[in-house]
């Protein structure tokens, strides 16, 4: 198994990097990984943790164990701090969640190379431009 790392990766920008702070790794199966991003340079270190962004890993067997599941959340929150009273609370939040099933009876070189390819869709322009816009392509 992997041990937990922080997590770097590109801001919108692609330029600027922001780091996603590992929290607490898996105890065991069905027990999140989580990571929150306390980066002092993008200002979210001065936020209460509920209001931050996290990323959160758990994996599982299927009912019958015939293949390992993967289940990931993203939670990217819009802060509002009401100047008057200082108070920071969560007006909104981008909120993703996805499973991935991985067969264990597949072949260890059809799992890498689907893996392979679903992370480049997920990673494809196209689709962040969807996600920004909230339509799929027509």
């Amino acid at each position: 198994m992997a041990v937990q790392v922080d997590l770097t990766v590109k801001k919108a920008d692609a330029a600027t990097n922001i780091v996603y702070s590992g929290l607490v790794g898996a105890s065991g199966d069905a027990v999140p990984a989580v990571w929150r991003c306390d980066d002092v340079a993008a200002g979210w270190s001065v936020l209460p943790a509920s209001v931050r962004p996290t990323f959160t890993v758990m994996t599982k067997w299927n009912g019958p164990k015939s293949a390992r599941q993967l289940k990931f959340t993203f939670s990217y929150p819009s802060p509002f701090t009401d100047s008057t009273t200082g108070l920071t609370t969560m007006v909104d939040k981008i909120y993703a969640e996805g499973i991935i099933t991985i067969p264990q009876a597949m072949p260890v070189a059809n799992i890498s190379e689907g893996n392979a390819q679903l992370f480049n869709l997920l990673d494809h322009a196209q689709l962040l431009a969807m996600a920004n816009s909230g339509y799929a392509v027509t």
